[in-house]
């Protein structure tokens, strides 16, 4: 089984179109900022509560929604393992929304308390940019290991799907939805592109990639089957004791 295969644009959901076109323009438009207009790049169009900003958190809270609409549109269909763990991701998906804005904080212009004062680089009422021990969370946690955990995600667990029948059929057990060929290619072509700026808000631009990225996948994954009722494959393994 091919992890890669040629597609032609007109086989990808109108849907998908729209969501790349907007990816594209955005990483597109912002590469050209930086380049040509660097302090509108960093003060406008990656500051914070700004466009590109609010586009990712628009993502995570599609993707929050989406997850928990596959909870309760499977509830009576799926395995508790496939249910909790697409909550979990609804979950995770809504923290990273509420992190996203700081819960709301400047919005409703609600001061930090002195624990976020003190220990939040920015003063602010969240848990991704706190610093413990001269160590940022944001640059260990949502920097390192989330870059490991992103190159495998992309890079090693397709293959294996493609490759391997237990491998496989795990994944499907546990709802973990699968990157598509071209949406990998994507994906990691925008984010070497964005890498390569030299601005230090470049990060921002990262961070809408990767929202609507899996925003992307998570609405037309490589294995889509297994978030469709009635779903004769998985019901299927359920019998073998493969999928449960």
């Amino acid at each position: 089984m091919k992890v890669f295969r040629r597609y032609s644009f007109l086989e990808i959901r109108p849907l998908e179109k729209m969501i790349l076109t907007l990816i594209s323009f955005v990483v597109l438009f912002g590469i050209y900022l930086e380049i040509e207009r660097p302090l509108y790049f960093s003060s406008v169009y990656t500051k914070e509560d700004g466009f590109v900003e609010w586009l990712g958190f628009t993502a995570l809270i599609l993707l929050s929604f989406l997850s928990f609409m596959r909870v309760f549109s499977l509830r009576k269909e799926k395995s508790l393992s496939f249910l909790l763990v697409t909550l979990i991701f609804s979950f995770i998906f809504f923290f990273g929304a509420g992190e996203e804005i700081s819960w709301g904080q400047r919005i409703f212009q609600i001061n930090s308390s002195s624990f976020f004062n003190q220990y939040n680089s920015q003063g602010e009422t969240n848990i991704h940019n706190l610093v413990i021990n001269d160590v940022g969370i944001n640059k260990l946690v949502f920097g390192k290991i989330l870059a490991v955990v992103i190159l495998i995600y992309f890079l090693v667990l397709p293959p294996l799907y493609s490759k391997f029948f237990f491998i496989r059929s795990k994944l499907n057990r546990f709802a973990i939805p699968l990157p598509r060929g071209y949406q990998i290619m994507t994906y990691l072509v925008f984010s070497i592109g964005v890498l390569l700026l030299q601005s230090a808000k470049r990060g921002e631009l990262l961070e809408f990639l990767g929202c609507w990225s899996f925003l992307w996948i998570f609405y037309n994954p490589k294995n889509i089957d297994i978030f469709k009722k009635n779903d004769k494959i998985s019901a299927a393994l359920a019998k073998k004791g493969q999928y449960r």
